[in-house]
C-alpha cells in the first residue's frame, strides 16, 4: 500500500487501486486549537478502465480536542497583617500568594475568618477586618481555600494575631487613650476641634485653633487676624475699630481735624472750625457771613450786606450808591444824581446847582447881579433888581425910587 502526502502537509492520496482499506499517521494540532475536521473523498471505479461509470463520494469527520487535567491551584504564605501582634485600632489584611500550575486565574477563593478560636461566618470572603471590629486582647486568623473555578486547593490557615495596646507615636500615652496616636507631639485635644492642645492655641475653644497675631483673639473670630492691634470692625469699612476714627460709620474712618466730622463729610478735613460749605464758595460755613450766599463771605461793616454786594463794605451806614458819586445813597439828598449830594436851604436844589445853596428862598440870578430871581425885579437885567415906587422903572434907572409919579429928572433940577 502507497500513500502519497503532500508538500503541505496538509492532504494524503491513496495510489495502490487494488486496496479498499489504508491509513497514515498524523500529529494534532497544539493543544487549545480545538476540534479538527478530515475531509474524506473516495473514487469509486468500475475497472472499465474508462471514467464513464466511475463516482467520487466524500464525507467529513470531526475530532474532538480532549483537554488536558486541570491542576488545583494553591496558596503560600498565608498570614495576617500586621503580624504576631496587631495594635488596637490597626486593620487587620489577610495576605496570601496564589498560584496555579495551569496559569488558571483566581476566583471564588474561600476566606473565613476565626476570633477567639472559633467561626465567624459574618467575615466571610472579606480581606480585612476593620479595627472597629477588633477590640484588645482579642486572637484573630483566618483560612483560605484557593479555587480557579475548577477545583479548590488545600485549605491553609493562617497564623494567629493578637490584639494589643500600642503606643504608635510613642509618646508614652496608649493609642487607645490618645486623640493623636501618630503624632508624638500631641495626646489630647480638649475642645475636639481635631487640634490638638499644644498647637492649638485656644485648646478648650471648638471654634479657634491659631492666633497669627498674638492678640488674644482666635483667627477665625478675628477680622485682622495678622495685625495685633485690631481684632474688630464693627462697621466693615475694612478698617479696624481701634484705628477707624468712627467704628459704627461705614463711611467714614478717619478725622485728620478732631472736629467730630469725619474726613469723607467734612468739606474742610483739616480745619477743626470747619465742616460745611452750604453755598459751596470754599468758606466753612462758621467763617462764612452767608453761609447759603456763594457770592459773599464777609460782611465787614456788619451791616447785612456782604462786602462783594456792599459799595461801602466798611461804612455800615451805606451799601449803595446809585448815581456813583461815591456819596452813598443814605447821606446822598440826590442818590440819584451824580451832579449833587447836598441841598443846604432844603429847597429842593442841589447846592451845586443852587446859586444861593443856603438861601431857601433863592436857587438861580439869571443876570448874575447878585439877586436871585425870586428876590429880583428884573431877574433879566443885571443893573436892576428892585423897583422901590413900584412904578416899573428900577431904582437905579429911577431918579426918584420912591416916587411912583416921577422917574426922570432931565434938567437935573
Amino acid at each position: 500500500m502507497s500513500v502519497s502526502v503532500d508538500s503541505s502537509g496538509r492532504s494524503a492520496t491513496h495510489t495502490t487501486n487494488s486496496y479498499r482499506s489504508w491509513s497514515f499517521d498524523w500529529t494534532a494540532p497544539s493543544s487549545g486549537s480545538g476540534t479538527t475536521s478530515v475531509e474524506i473523498a473516495v473514487l469509486t471505479a468500475n475497472n472499465q478502465n474508462g471514467n464513464n461509470g466511475d463516482s467520487w463520494t466524500s464525507t467529513s469527520v470531526s475530532i474532538p480536542e480532549i483537554p488536558p487535567a486541570n491542576s488545583a491551584p494553591s496558596a503560600t504564605n498565608v498570614e495576617i497583617n500586621p503580624n504576631p501582634n496587631a495594635g488596637v485600632g490597626v486593620d487587620l489584611v489577610a495576605q496570601y500568594t496564589y498560584s496555579d500550575p495551569d496559569g488558571d486565574p483566581e476566583t471564588g477563593t474561600e476566606i473565613r475568618w476565626h476570633k477567639n478560636g472559633a467561626l465567624h461566618s459574618g467575615f466571610d470572603g472579606r480581606t480585612s477586618i476593620y479595627a472597629s471590629e477588633t477590640s484588645i486582647g482579642q486572637k484573630w486568623k483566618f483560612e483560605v481555600r484557593p479555587y480557579d473555578g475548577t477545583d479548590y486547593g488545600t485549605l491553609v490557615m493562617s497564623p494567629e494575631v493578637t490584639i494589643v495596646d500600642m503606643d504608635s507615636d510613642g509618646d508614652g500615652v496608649y493609642d487607645t487613650e490618645d486623640a493623636f496616636p501618630t503624632d508624638p507631639n500631641e495626646d489630647t485635644d480638649s475642645d475636639g476641634d481635631g487640634v490638638g492642645d499644644n498647637a492649638d492655641a485656644f485648646p478648650t475653644d471648638a471654634t479657634e485653633t491659631s492666633d497669627q497675631d498674638s492678640d488674644g483673639v482666635g483667627d477665625n473670630a478675628d477680622v485682622f487676624p495678622n495685625d495685633p492691634n485690631e481684632t474688630t470692625d464693627s462697621d466693615e469699612d475694612g478698617v479696624g475699630d481701634n484705628g477707624d476714627a468712627f467704628p459704627n460709620d461705614a463711611t467714614e474712618t478717619t478725622d485728620t481735624d478732631g472736629d467730630g466730622v469725619g474726613n469723607n463729610a467734612d468739606a474742610f478735613p483739616i480745619d477743626p472750625n470747619e465742616t460745611t460749605d452750604t453755598d459751596g464758595d470754599g468758606v466753612g460755613d462758621n467763617g462764612d457771613a452767608f453761609p447759603t450766599d456763594a457770592t459773599e463771605t464777609v460782611d465787614t461793616d456788619a451791616d447785612g450786606v456782604g462786602d462783594n454786594a456792599d459799595v461801602f463794605p466798611t461804612n455800615a451806614s451805606e451799601t449803595v450808591d446809585t448815581d456813583g458819586d461815591g456819596l452813598g445813597d443814605n447821606a446822598d439828598e440826590f442818590p440819584t444824581n451824580p451832579a449833587e449830594t447836598k441841598d443846604t436851604d432844603v429847597d429842593g436844589v442841589g447846592d451845586n446847582a443852587d446859586v444861593f445853596p443856603t438861601d431857601a428862598n433863592e436857587t438861580a440870578d439869571s443876570d448874575s447881579d447878585g439877586v436871585g430871581d425870586n428876590g429880583d425885579l428884573y431877574p433879566l437885567d443885571p443893573s436892576e433888581s428892585a423897583d422901590s415906587d413900584g412904578d416899573g422903572v428900577g431904582d437905579n434907572a429911577d431918579v426918584f425910587p420912591t416916587d411912583a409919579t416921577e422917574t426922570l429928572d432931565s434938567d437935573s433940577d
